[in-house]
Formats: C-alpha cells, sequence, structure tokens
C-alpha cells in the first residue's frame, strides 16, 4: 500500500513539473539563450535531476566529457538515458524529427537547443551533419545515440555511422581545429535497491519497441531506487583524414566493453577516471547540495 501511495504522489509530481517546465522553465530558458544569462546552463541540469529523483534513478558517472568541442556517443536504453545524462552538464540532444513535435517533451527539448533529424531522408544528413556540427563549435556537448534507437539494456545494437561525419564537418568549417573529439559513453542499469538487476530486471527499466509509456513511468515510481553508472571512455580523436567508419567501429568497441563489464558488476574503472567534483561545487558551479539523487564516483 506504501507503494502505491508513494507511487501515486511521484507520478502527481511529475505532472505538475513537467506542467511548470513548459510554462515558466522553457520560456525562461529561451530568455537565458537569448540574452546570455549564467542561468542558462543551470536550468537544464537542476530539470534533469528533478526528473531523475521523481523516478527514483540515481545516476553515478566516473570520468569526465573531454574539453573543447565534442561528441559524446552513448549506448540508448531507455529516455532515461536522457535525464541521466543532463544530470552531469548542460547537454545538446540529437533527436528524431518527430521529438519535436510531442506537446510536452517536444518543447522542453527545443528549449534546451536539441537538434532534430529526419532518420528517413538520406538526403537530410548533410544538412543534418552541419546542424551538429555548428553546436560543436559552440563548445557544446552533443550527444549522439548511434544505435539510432532504444535496446533492452543488456546489449549493445550495431552504432550507425552517418553522423559521425559532423565531426569532419565542424573541421572543415573551423580550419583553426586540428582534431573534434569523440568520447564513447557507457550506460549501463545496475542494481534496484541495492541488488543487481540482473537481465530480466533491466527489462524494467528498458523503454523499447512498441511498449507504452504509463506502465513503465509506473514501475519506476513504484520500484525501489535504481542505480545507473555512466563512464566516460578515452576520447577518439577525428582528423580530417579520419573515416568516419572507423571511428564509429572504434567507438562502439569500447561502450560494448565498458558496458557488459558493468553489467557483470565489474565497472572498467581506469586510473584516471576522475569524479564530477572534489570540492563543493560540480562541473556546472552548482552546489553539490542541490544533486538530488545523483551519485558521482
Amino acid at each position: 500500500m506504501e507503494r502505491i501511495v508513494a507511487g501515486v504522489f511521484r507520478l502527481a509530481l511529475l505532472v505538475v513539473v513537467l506542467v511548470s517546465a513548459v510554462a515558466i522553465l522553457a520560456p525562461l530558458q529561451l530568455l537565458a539563450q537569448r540574452f546570455g544569462w549564467p542561468i542558462a546552463r543551470r536550468i537544464p541540469v537542476l530539470f534533469c535531476r528533478s526528473l531523475c529523483w521523481i523516478v527514483n534513478l540515481r545516476p553515478h558517472f566516473v570520468g569526465s566529457p573531454v574539453s573543447g568541442p565534442r561528441l559524446l556517443v552513448p549506448n540508448h536504453v531507455s529516455w532515461l538515458d536522457i535525464p541521466a545524462m543532463g544530470c552531469y552538464e548542460p547537454v545538446c540532444f540529437i533527436a528524431k524529427r518527430e521529438v519535436g513535435t510531442w506537446p510536452i517533451l517536444g518543447r522542453l527539448a527545443k528549449s534546451q537547443g536539441a537538434i532534430f533529424i529526419d532518420r528517413t531522408r538520406r538526403r537530410g544528413i548533410p544538412a543534418s551533419n552541419r546542424s551538429i556540427a555548428l553546436a560543436l563549435l559552440e563548445r557544446r556537448s552533443v550527444i549522439l545515440f548511434a544505435e539510432g534507437t532504444t535496446g533492452d539494456g543488456n546489449r549493445i545494437m550495431r552504432f550507425l555511422t552517418s553522423h559521425f561525419e559532423a565531426a569532419k564537418v565542424a573541421l572543415e568549417l573551423e580550419a583553426s581545429l586540428d582534431d573534434i573529439a569523440v568520447q564513447p559513453v557507457s550506460i549501463a542499469y545496475t542494481r534496484s535497491s541495492g541488488m543487481p538487476l540482473g537481465r530480466h530486471g533491466r527489462h524494467r527499466i528498458a523503454w523499447y519497441g512498441d511498449m507504452t509509456l504509463l506502465p513503465h513511468l509506473w514501475g519506476m515510481v513504484t520500484g525501489g531506487p535504481i542505480d545507473c553508472d555512466i563512464q566516460f571512455d578515452r576520447a577518439i580523436a577525428v582528423s580530417r583524414s579520419s573515416d568516419r567508419k572507423r571511428v564509429g567501429a572504434q567507438a562502439e568497441r569500447a561502450v560494448r566493453t565498458i558496458t557488459g563489464l558493468a553489467l557483470l558488476g565489474r565497472p572498467a574503472r581506469r586510473a584516471e577516471a576522475a569524479a564530477v567534483s572534489a570540492g563543493t561545487t560540480d562541473a556546472t558551479g552548482l552546489p553539490q547540495a542541490v544533486l538530488i539523487g545523483v551519485e558521482t564516483a
């Protein structure tokens, strides 16, 4: 009974947060971006941390994004990947075109500067890559889910490499740069209430195929806390002579290896992996006290 009451409370709170975000935060974010207010970097992070807290999601970060223009390439398990990744720093997601038409999430995505691409039109790839390249040159963390869709959380699907070309497009647009970083990122949902999830348990977290959202949300808000291990691997330097297919294959191998180890309970923690912060503030300059439900390692 307690779980049901808690679930109803969290669902109601989620609705309030989403409506408030569309009515208040999204317009404020657009204004902040237009006038260059510092709060523009903090609003998306606080929003993502709030979502994680509401749905019982606890991201843990190992390593950090490299400095400079960077294309982050994680595996894709669920819509939960988005607030989990957004907890670390302001990010720019590459999303399918349909997301931009969704009533609530579409507007929120636009306010965060998402790049919408049409996966059904190959002729649109050059224009999409140029948009991604421009975002990279703005020194934003651009996130590309290279699998192109979500999976079941137990395996990594083949990476699609068309948009890896955006790194080379950025180099064409900015002659002063020698390379662009493509950084593999592993997302692994590993524990529920402190216990290993296992293959079948991860199906409760994954959102793919024809799954409906409401039952998935109900399972999240009535279940125990879910631990999500996010690991940043060594970046791949993409130069003007790089082959996008080779870069994509290298990134896929890295993500596959690290995710496999994490799901086995053996995270590939490199010696140089650093926590988000060892002091009183995180990478965004926000006090650690506002890291709602987020841990760093």
